[in-house]
């Protein structure tokens, strides 16, 4: 008889992984109330001791129609399980932009995200030492598309949405579905620009990437990935990332593009002096 293996999952680090993967603030989560003691008779065909939820969390900031409830609890076949799913009706009959459910195996470590991030901190690094990793992820695009487009539902399957295990490129919590097709380099945009909006909020940001525009950033990556970017493509992410802007979060489409121009045209450090005055004035208020 095989020898039994018991092991601890412990719901506080994992569920705070998720959370830095998704975005979601403490007050957003339920975490349950001890960790999971998971019973395996073999490494092959686990029982566990209990399936009660490691942890519920809940994104209500964005427009209503798409809030959000994300379950992570233990499976009986597969283990550590994901399911996201709308409050409402995760559709925005203007843009056709949908949010639908899904449930998946939960896959551990950093996403290409905070691997860049990581990168970016290193003051001895160049550019393409940064942005090396999300080689192998952009291939992951290009073979997943046909005829030159990937479908829909790939719309958000940037950095943040991305880990490399064992040097293949794994997608997850693929939530927003987009009507059309689109193409591997406006996934490849957007990827950037949020990689950028997330390295502002660190409290110094890396000499090599300060100075420049989010629109020249996206050209040097874009080069350094093998793929040439015009203007015709940032003006594409512009009006794209307005419209998808607009109906996630709901707000007015104009503000969202005239923001988004903004980031666009302006160097990074600029952008986060920006972004801390608007703060003070918000609070000051």
């Amino acid at each position: 008889m095989a020898q039994a293996l018991f092991e601890r999952v412990d719901a506080g680090p994992l569920v705070s992984s998720f959370q830095k993967r998704s975005g979601a603030s403490s007050a957003q989560t339920r975490l349950a109330p001890t960790s999971i003691l998971a019973v395996a008779s073999s490494a092959a065909a686990p029982q566990w001791a209990a399936t009660a939820d490691l942890g519920v969390l809940y994104n209500r900031q964005r427009a209503e129609k798409f809030h959000t409830r994300t379950r992570i609890y233990l499976d009986p076949e597969s283990g550590v399980t994901v399911e996201k799913a709308p409050l409402y009706s995760g559709v925005d009959a203007d843009t056709g932009l949908q949010l639908k459910a899904y449930k998946e195996a939960w896959v551990a470590g950093e996403t290409l995200h905070q691997q860049l991030l990581a990168c970016a901190q290193d003051e001895s690094a160049l550019l393409a030492d940064i942005f090396e990793p999300a080689r192998t992820w952009y291939q992951s695009l290009l073979s997943a598309a046909r005829g030159g487009k990937l479908e829909g539902n790939m719309i958000d399957a940037i950095w943040q949405n991305s880990l490399l295990v064992k040097g293949t490129a794994v997608h997850i919590d693929l939530e927003w579905h987009w009507q059309q097709p689109v193409r591997p380099e406006l996934v490849l945009m957007r990827a950037i620009y949020w990689f950028l909006s997330d390295l502002r909020t660190c409290s110094e940001l890396p000499r090599k990437l300060r100075w420049r525009s989010t629109r020249r950033i996206m050209l040097e990556v874009g080069a350094l990935l093998g793929v040439q970017l015009r203007a015709q493509d940032i003006e594409e992410f512009h009006a794209f990332e307005a419209r998808f802007n607009s109906a996630a979060f709901g707000r007015l489409h104009a503000r969202s593009r005239r923001r988004i121009g903004l980031m666009l045209r302006l160097p990074q450090q600029l952008i986060k002096v920006l972004l801390w005055a608007d703060g003070l004035a918000r609070r000051a208020r």
